[in-house]
């Protein structure tokens, strides 16, 4: 389409569409204005997000991190009683740490456990609350 029809479709001038045009590649046009253009071509602006890496990859990574912290922190800690922990071995517990774990399925016992109670003899039963009389 040249300019001079997009221009007519989208009632500006034709400097107007140059200046759209070199606005693009730079950032500098809107998603508004982007949104105009679309409606004025008869068609959708389609904007999003597209990772640079599989979610596994990310689960791995976000993993590590959040490893590196809860090891970090117990590594510093033990430090301060002259128990440091080698840097080789915090790597390993890491990854160790962070490491895939197939999936067991659904636990529907959370909840119960959450709550206290206890699994004896094949059969959940809460713990024995203290009762109190009122006087």
């Amino acid at each position: 389409m040249s300019q001079a029809a997009l221009a007519a479709r989208l009632n500006i001038s034709g400097p107007a569409v140059t200046k759209l045009e070199r606005a693009e590649p730079t950032g500098g046009i809107t998603l508004a204005k982007l949104a105009e253009v679309a409606s004025a071509l008869d068609c959708s602006l389609v904007y999003a997000f597209v990772p640079n890496t599989t979610i596994e990859a990310t689960v791995q990574a976000e993993a590590r991190r959040v490893a590196t912290l809860a090891l970090g922190y117990a590594g510093r800690t033990m430090a301060l009683e002259a128990q440091g922990i080698d840097p080789d071995r915090q790597s390993e517990g890491i990854e160790r740490f962070a490491a895939p774990r197939p999936s067991r399925g659904v636990d529907l016992g959370w909840k119960k456990r959450a709550q206290g109670e206890l699994r004896t003899s094949g059969r959940w039963s809460r713990p024995s609350r203290p009762t109190t009389t009122r006087s």
